[in-house]
This record gives C-alpha cells, sequence and structure tokens, in this order.
C-alpha cells in the first residue's frame, strides 16, 4: 500500500501558481457599442501571460509612478480618493495594457538594439482599457498581473546571483 503524503499548502499553491501563469489568464471587455452592433460577439478576450523580464521592468516602471499618501486619506477620504483617481487612473490603465501585450509592448528587431517601446499600441490599449474597465474589475486584474509576473521568484533569482559573486570585497581585507 502507498502512503499518503500530507497535504502541503505551500506547495500546492507553489504548483497552482505554475499552472496558472504557464497557461495564463483569459478575461473579457465589452466592445464598443458600434463594434458590438457590427459583430456577434459582444466581448473582446484578451490574455495575460507570464511576462519575460523586459516586460516586468516595463511594469515595475509604472507600478513606482503610483503615489496613496495614506495619512491624507485618513483625514479626507472622499477628496483624498479622488485625487488619487485623478492621479493614477490612466497608470493603472497602462499597466493593464502593458501587461496584455506582454512582448508586444517593444517594437520588433528595434527593441533588441534601442529597447525601443511600442507606445502607439500601448497608448490606445491604455485608453480602451481606461473607458472599459471599472474599479472592481481592475482590482481582479491587478491581482492577476501581481500574480503572473511572479516577483518572488525574479527576487530570489536576484539573490543566487548577488551571492554568487566572486569579487565581493571582504571586510577583513584593508587596502
Amino acid at each position: 500500500m502507498e502512503q499518503l503524503e500530507e497535504f502541503d499548502k505551500i506547495k500546492a499553491e507553489k504548483e497552482e501558481l505554475d499552472v496558472l501563469t504557464g497557461v495564463g489568464v483569459k478575461f473579457r471587455v465589452p466592445k464598443s457599442k458600434l463594434f458590438a452592433f457590427f459583430s456577434k460577439e459582444k466581448f473582446r478576450t484578451f490574455y495575460i501571460h507570464r511576462p519575460p523580464v523586459g516586460v516586468m521592468d516595463l511594469l515595475s516602471r509604472e507600478y513606482i509612478k503610483i503615489e496613496i499618501n495614506e495619512e491624507y486619506i485618513s483625514k479626507d477620504p472622499i477628496q483624498a480618493s479622488q485625487k488619487i483617481v485623478a492621479a493614477n487612473a490612466m497608470t493603472i490603465a497602462k499597466i493593464v495594457a502593458i501587461a496584455v501585450l506582454g512582448k508586444k509592448s517593444f517594437v520588433p528587431f528595434l527593441s533588441y538594439i534601442t529597447g525601443a517601446r511600442n507606445l502607439i499600441l500601448i497608448y490606445f490599449l491604455t485608453n480602451y482599457f481606461a473607458q472599459k474597465i471599472d474599479s472592481d474589475y481592475l482590482k481582479k486584474l491587478t491581482v492577476i498581473i501581481i500574480n503572473q509576473t511572479n516577483l518572488k521568484d525574479f527576487i530570489d533569482s536576484s539573490r543566487l546571483l548577488s551571492i554568487s559573486r566572486t569579487t565581493m570585497p571582504n571586510p577583513e581585507e584593508k587596502v
């Protein structure tokens, strides 16, 4: 008789995350009324896949633009919320757009040389998502994006590389 393995929550979560990030996540956004009128399909389908490191860099550059002053929120929640929306709505829509585009966020061939971004496509999708996604759906998408980027593995890789440096200064050595 085989022995049953104990259920390991962390291992199960890691396996689920690997399946989720390998396949990607599909989500749907309503089409514009004009396009929906001429089409059988009333929704447009998008996918968020695990991004390569270059896309993670683009996403991180957008993440750091988001500023929230918790102290100001506690003093005047309504006005602070409105200012946060005004300051960050397009940035968050851009994050969703970059996550959806993935590698297409870069201009083919030029990105290998100059890192050129596909600004027109990013701009188009940013405005599309800003008009079509509500705050509840946006919250779900941000959780998906955070899970897909899998920052933990990137940080672990960075730690491994920083530990294995062969030229790290030794504090005992004196010049």
